[in-house]
């Protein structure tokens, strides 16, 4: 009965969003893949004003999504939906390329069931600031040059945003997010497109893009879709080599700013389902400084009250095979802090080219037990700190199955596990259930 009721309430906010809208206003780096319409006829989408942008789009919204993705002529870098997530996220970097006449940071394309339902228009955050700035990191005056820029770029940013979009006519209030995450934005229509502005003081600036009848998901919590740890199992995928992962969870990209903690954990959220929770919003919480760089300890802690209203808490255990296994069996991810050298990575992307030619489990085994010891040098290792995904195991060669947030290439990679105890920021690892 309390589900019946939270279902009503849910379907009551969006009709009421949809009728909201409907009154009131006048009118109106990594490897990439490159999706084309289905049969080549996709117009353009017009990025040169928000009133020629929100033209062309609301023609799309019912299309598949190939056709909104193909008109933007952009090459889109696809996470496919999962079995409890339910959307698929197709993004793209911009590379200060210029949307409304301002320069964009990326693009994002969500979809349901091969339809788009959301657009999402990063203009600024400061994980690219430092880039952007064309200044690098060590003194303290270098430092507090960046923190001034990030503030004056923030606000030269917003301002633009705000032009561009007050062409739309008349804005209204409103708040988006829910719980703890909730908080004030402005929000213009246009024909069937509404637009939401949400920017947070020198963290980011956005705009979502969504149908009208749409609006209403941008208002309320998704803790209903996460999903419980029994289900997880389902994302399995087992080989007859021996190899378990789960092998559905989304891609984010972190590009290149030092975002790899919020990008994993935006990851791991999306996998149960939570989609109104981003890396740069994760960066925020986390206290992430100017162009990256965020420890997994303070995101644990800043993150920990919003996902409790999810029903999801974060615990640490030991890094060790079994129990490696233990949560990967269950559908669990392991969110891992180590030092991704460059002696590392090397073995890293050798070990998984080669395992694929490799002749059998049994050979593969002696092969890898047969190597040199990984070089490492602790004090070297410290400029290559990292975080990433541990997805999956193989009992039988004793490797790793590990996920990095660099883009669709690094979605499965294979270590030796005695690699990975090396290179490890101590002897444990975070879960998210």
């Amino acid at each position: 009965m309390i589900n019946k009721v939270r279902k009503i309430v849910y379907l009551l906010v969006f009709v009421l969003a949809a009728g909201f809208w409907g009154v009131g206003f006048s009118g109106a780096r990594a490897q990439e893949k490159a999706v084309s319409g289905e049969d080549g006829t996709a117009g353009t989408v017009s990025v040169s004003s928000a009133e020629a942008f929100a033209d062309s789009v609301g023609s799309l919204w019912g299309a598949p999504v190939r056709k909104l993705l193909s008109a933007w002529q952009a090459r889109w870098e696809l996470a496919e939906a999962t079995a409890s997530g339910g959307r698929t996220v197709a993004s793209a970097y911009w590379a200060g390329r210029k949307i409304f006449g301002v320069g964009a940071e990326q693009v994002k394309v969500e979809s349901e069931k091969g339809v788009p339902v959301r657009v999402e228009i990063m203009f600024f955050n400061k994980g690219d600031s430092t880039s952007r700035a064309g200044m690098g990191y060590g003194s303290e005056a270098q430092a507090s040059q960046k923190v001034e820029f990030s503030e004056s770029a923030w606000r030269d940013c917003l301002e633009r945003v705000m032009v561009a979009l007050e062409s739309l006519g008349e804005k209204r209030r409103c708040s988006i997010g829910a719980g703890k995450l909730r908080r004030r934005a402005e929000a213009w229509k246009r024909g069937e497109t509404v637009f939401v502005l949400d920017a947070q003081r020198n963290e980011f600036v956005r705009v979502f893009v969504v149908p009208v009848s749409r609006f209403g998901e941008l208002t309320t919590s998704v803790a209903e879709r996460a999903k419980s740890g029994g289900k997880l199992s389902l994302n399995l995928e087992k080989r007859k080599n021996g190899d378990v992962l789960i092998s559905n969870i989304p891609m984010v990209n972190q590009g290149q700013k030092g975002y790899c903690v919020p990008a994993t954990v935006e990851r791991v959220l999306r996998y149960y389902g939570i989609d109104d929770l981003d890396m740069h919003k994760i960066a925020e919480l986390a206290g992430t400084g100017v162009g990256g760089g965020t420890s997994l300890s303070s995101t644990v802690r800043g993150l920990a009250p919003v996902v409790k209203k999810n029903k999801l808490a974060f615990s640490s255990q030991k890094l060790s095979l079994s129990k490696v296994r233990q949560s990967v069996d269950r559908g669990v991810p392991l969110i891992w802090a180590m030092y991704s050298t460059p002696e590392y990575e090397d073995r890293m992307t050798a070990q998984t080219s080669e395992r694929a030619a490799a002749a059998g489990v049994p050979a593969w085994a002696k092969h890898l037990n047969a190597m040199e010891d990984l070089e490492f040098s602790p004090e070297e290792a410290r400029k290559s700190a990292h975080v990433c995904l541990i997805i999956g195991y193989n009992m039988k060669t004793k490797e790793l199955c590990v996920s990095n947030s660099w883009g669709d290439f690094a979605k499965e990679h294979w270590v030796r596990f005695k690699d990975a105890e090396l290179v490890s920021q101590g002897n444990q690892v975070w879960l998210l259930k």
